[in-house]
This record gives structure tokens, C-alpha cells and sequence, in this order.
């Protein structure tokens, strides 16, 4: 089974490294995907480039309701379609 796992962030460095390091390691997750929203920390952008293919990083424009963008995007025809 490969699940996607989709990721909201903006800014955040310390928390999503834990997060995508444990994910790479857990069995049956498929792709990761990282929402962004407007990053503007240096050494997150840094870490997005040094990310594994497996990873999408997509930038968003930035949206105040940050965790509704999943939905908002339509992002959940990408697994049934």
C-alpha cells in the first residue's frame, strides 16, 4: 500500500524534518507532499532542496486558512482520478 501523505507548512523547519524523516522511514507511505505557503525562512528553503525525489514541495500562494488548502485545491481528486 502507498499512501500519500500531504503536508501543510510554512516556516516550520524543525518540526517537518522530524516529521519527513519518520514518514521516509514508515512503511507503506507513498509519496510526500509539503504544501508551502509562503516560506520566507532560509534554512527551510535550503531543506526543501536537499529533499529526496520522493518528496514533492509544492509553493502555494499564501492563504490564511493554511490548513483548509488540501480541500480548497481540490487535491483529493489526485488520488481517486
Amino acid at each position: 500500500m502507498n499512501v500519500p501523505v500531504y503536508i501543510t507548512n510554512k516556516n516550520r523547519l524543525t518540526s517537518l524534518k522530524r516529521l519527513v524523516d519518520w514518514l521516509l522511514e514508515t512503511p507503506d507511505v507513498g509519496r510526500i507532499i509539503v504544501l508551502d505557503q509562503g516560506t520566507t525562512y532560509q534554512p527551510l528553503l535550503a531543506y526543501y532542496k536537499s529533499l529526496p525525489k520522493r518528496v514533492d514541495v509544492r509553493f502555494l500562494e499564501p492563504n490564511p486558512h493554511l490548513c483548509w488548502v488540501f480541500w480548497e485545491l481540490h487535491m483529493e481528486d489526485e488520488q481517486t482520478g
